[in-house]
């Protein structure tokens, strides 16, 4: 993994979350979302306000490394839930999704933490001890997006 710094995000970070969110959805294999279920989801998703929105409630993790985001992790605290998780697919697989779990794992003040994951990041999450609770059905547009309800349950506290 190349070096890489994890650090909160700030409002010059949002047109930067908005292209990787975006291109994240549109690099989906398309066995897991077809093409019109990757519009439904990035529906908004370019919006930089919104971005700033949410980079101002303080939740939000990027990991840097070139001089710029290659991912982030969206953790809210109360209720101990991971919002969102994405990584730049030109860097996909190179251990930032994983350093940006790890961080929230590593401060989270609670002992069962959840999270909404797409078919495409299922695995990844049971990898890293989460546990599949429930399907969830999302409507968006006139579809049906499946997603997975997951509960990570900490076995001893560091």
């Amino acid at each position: 993994m190349e070096s890489i710094d994890i650090r909160p995000a700030t409002s010059a970070d949002a047109a930067a979350l908005a292209a990787i969110f975006r291109r994240a959805i549109l690099a989906i294999d398309p066995r897991h979302y077809g093409d019109a279920e990757k519009k439904a989801w990035l529906a908004g998703g370019d919006d930089v306000g919104r971005w700033q929105e949410r980079i101002g409630r303080g939740f939000i993790q990027v990991a840097t490394g070139r001089g710029r985001p290659l991912g982030f992790i969206e953790y809210l605290p109360e209720p101990g839930h991971v919002d969102c998780l994405f990584t730049d697919p030109d860097y996909q697989r190179r251990g930032i999704a994983s350093a940006l779990l790890a961080t929230v794992l590593a401060t989270a003040r609670v002992d069962i933490l959840t999270a909404d994951v797409s078919k495409a990041a299922l695995v990844f999450f049971e990898q890293r001890g989460f546990r599949r609770q429930r399907e969830n059905h999302v409507q968006r547009f006139g579809l049906r997006l499946v997603n997975y309800r997951m509960v990570y349950v900490r076995k001893s506290r560091p």
